[in-house]
């Protein structure tokens, strides 16, 4: 590796063809970048600078005579080029006498003069750059005009046009810029290490650069153009050019679990070298598929009418974390895995889940490892049970049985949060998505609400409004201050309407008769209650609340599942009489005498049916504990014949007077089974526990 100062000018004057190879990223110098070179070189004129630093290039030998390989600095060199290219065209479209022959400006700088054919441009990147570039040559109204490449040509003759600087002087100050080269010219100069090397800050490449540059550096100029073309150019257009998300997507998909977004690229070489070191097209092929489902799910655009618009529904709601799960799915269905009403069963429990969540305010930062590796347990499921459960059983018995944060809140939860809750200040993507749904429902007559919020046709509407006028306080009487600050934001006042949004405070009356108010609205559940009645206070808006709650239960049904674990009891871990033995374990289930699992939430359910069963067999042990007025061991003072209401919460029922404590911790539960079991000739390994050790309290 050789590195040396040279002119950026003599650098490009002395190469035949510049080659950016395919994986470089795309030309991305903004107009504030060629500002400050403008500024630099107007410096370098003004105060008579004899060179100015403009970085390093990287560059190596190509397989034809004079290419040159540009490993790093194509940014650099390709405004460089910008530059030259506009001078030339200015010269020559005023016909200017310069101190440059453009002839010559035009031969050293910007094609290779050795070549006589059309295709002699000296830069050549990657094709979207190219051609731009390779248009600026020609008439200006064959221009790439959305390409960064024009704009920053545009700008460069737009700055010799004003005649700022002269174009002598300006040509002057462009030979003061200097590169240091460094030459990777020996077999051990590995270009992806020296690349790396030099990114290592990632203060200039972005991860899918990195990934990009990983999986074509290193192949030959004709393999990385065949990957390049191929696959990678299509990966960008599938992923409509999203490819930071996408790569943290797939990775989440592969791991099921969520990089760090500034360590996606080191993730992503842990997974390729142990995955697919020698299979690249192999590689590209299993990523071309999964960009497919993002561009499916981005555009909404399956086989499947009916997966389309609950992907919609998912779009609009802006829930990213899903994604790595959709597109898990989707894949499945493209290769013929899942039916279109598995997905459609699918993702309707996902979007119950995620509506009564967002419903009762759960916070959504345990989604993110819920939905890693939701579609991992599934498939684990399904392949223990040889598929005899459908998927959506499987998806439904996993939310179920999330607990704490990640709870699958029950009907109990979403009927208070629509009762207490303000639905007027929340994100508007739930908002707009909960109206939409509460209107639309599952008609075939759907009503585009989402398009309607956007372009301002439709408005959420407060029907008693936010200011009182003496109309409303008089038709509302006289603890209208009280109803106004308990219903105001209530969902049962909040509508959708399409009328003029001056007209919020006006009376009940008049937005009910108005054009496109309430009586004559398309929004015919929404408005159904304001269409018929004559006064709006708080019985109104209590009955339309209670009304859009029963709709909502409908809508997002709390999903049931028959699915049973099937777990080999070998997997359990027997009871040894130890009390501590499960100290610090969460339980997930047991198995008591025989061998039939159970599962359980928690240490009190098990416990609770450990002791109803001892005492359907025998009931005498128990009762006897009951009746002792002394602790035998620790055995009597745990049931009791009678309980008062403030002791309710801390026993449970075995029978009519006989009650257990269960407020107790994990050591004395298995403390009163080591008493009880040998009562009923029982050993201590009879009992199973299907549990995990954690660092907390006992469950």
């Amino acid at each position: 590796m050789q590195g040396s100062p040279v002119n950026a000018l003599e650098f490009i004057q002395g190469q035949n063809y510049i080659e950016i190879p395919y994986y470089q990223r795309n030309y991305d110098w903004k107009r504030s970048n060629c500002e400050r070179l403008i500024t630099d070189l107007l410096n370098l004129h003004e105060k008579d600078i004899s060179t100015h630093f403009f970085g390093s290039i990287v560059v190596k030998p190509g397989d034809l005579s004079n290419q040159t390989i540009v490993i790093d600095g194509q940014q650099r060199i390709t405004t460089v080029s910008l530059l030259m290219l506009a001078i030339y065209n200015y010269i020559m479209a005023n016909n200017l006498d310069t101190e440059y022959d453009p002839n010559i400006l035009y031969s050293n700088y910007l094609v290779n003069k050795k070549k006589k054919s059309q295709e002699n441009i000296k830069l050549h990147s990657n094709p979207r750059d190219y051609e731009a570039y390779k248009s600026l040559f020609s008439n200006s109204k064959f221009f790439k005009q959305a390409s960064n490449v024009t704009k920053n040509y545009i700008y460069f003759y737009e700055v010799i046009e004003s005649k700022r600087i002269g174009i002598d002087d300006l040509i002057e100050s462009i030979e003061k810029l200097q590169f240091i080269e460094i030459n990777l010219n020996l077999p051990e100069d590995d270009a992806q290490l020296i690349f790396e090397s030099l990114n290592s800050t990632g203060l200039d490449l972005k991860e899918s650069d990195k990934i990009r540059n990983f999986l074509l550096m290193n192949e030959n100029i004709g393999e990385q153009n065949y990957l390049y073309n191929t696959y990678w150019q299509t990966i960008e257009e599938l992923t409509l050019f999203s490819l930071e998300d996408f790569f943290r997507d797939y990775l989440t998909v592969k791991n099921s679990a969520y990089p760090n977004k500034n360590q996606v690229y080191e993730e992503f070489k842990k997974f390729y070298n142990s995955n697919y070191i020698n299979k690249k097209r192999d590689f590209f092929d299993d990523l071309m598929d999964y960009a497919k489902t993002y561009e499916q799910i981005s555009l909404m655009n399956t086989d499947s009418s009916e997966i389309n618009y609950q992907l919609k529904r998912f779009v609009k709601l802006d829930v990213n974390v899903l994604k790595p799960f959709i597109m898990s799915i989707l894949h499945d269905y493209n290769n013929n895995n899942l039916t279109e009403n598995d997905v459609i069963e699918i993702l309707q429990v996902i979007e119950n889940y995620i509506a009564r969540r967002m419903i009762t305010q759960q916070s959504s930062n345990a989604l993110n490892k819920v939905f890693a590796v939701l579609f991992r347990d599934m498939i684990k499921i399904q392949q223990n049970n040889n598929h005899s459960s459908s998927p959506s059983n499987i998806i439904s018995y996993l939310l179920l049985n999330k607990k704490g944060t990640a709870i699958f809140p029950d009907d109990e939860m979403v009927v208070q949060s629509f009762k207490q809750r303000n639905f007027y200040n929340i994100n508007r993507f739930f908002r707009n998505f909960l109206f939409e749904r509460l209107e639309n429902k599952d008609s075939n007559e759907v009503i585009d609400i989402y398009g309607g919020l956007e372009s301002g046709t439709f408005s959420i509407e407060h029907i008693m409004p936010q200011k009182l006028s003496s109309t409303w306080k008089e038709q509302i009487g006289g603890h209208h201050q009280q109803i106004h600050e308990q219903f105001l934001n209530s969902i049962g006042n909040l509508t959708l309407t399409g009328y003029n949004s001056s007209y919020s405070n006006r009376s009940f009356e008049e937005k009910k008769n108005i054009e496109k108010g309430f009586k004559d609205s398309n929004f015919k559940f929404l408005n159904s209650i304001p269409s018929k009645v004559d006064v709006w206070g708080e019985e109104e808006i209590v009955s339309r609340r209670d009304s859009i709650i029963e709709r909502a239960l409908t809508i997002w049904k709390m999903p049931v599942s028959d699915y049973k674990p099937i777990i080999e009891v070998d997997e359990l871990v027997p009871f040894d009489g130890d009390p501590s033995q499960f100290t610090n374990y969460s339980i997930k289930g047991f198995a008591f005498i025989n061998d039939e699992y159970r599962e359980a939430n928690t240490w009190v359910d098990m416990y609770e049916e450990v002791i109803k069963e001892l005492y359907n067999i025998d009931p005498t042990p128990i009762i006897e504990a009951v009746e002792m007025n002394i602790k035998d061991g620790a055995v009597a003072y745990t049931f009791r014949k009678t309980i008062g209401d403030d002791n309710a919460s801390k026993y449970r029922k075995i029978d009519d007077g006989v009650y257990v404590i269960t407020s107790s911790s994990n050591w004395d539960k298995f403390n009163i089974l080591r008493h009880l079991l040998p009562k009923y000739e029982l050993e201590y390994d009879v009992l199973m526990l299907d549990a995990n050790f954690y660092s907390g309290l006992d469950k």
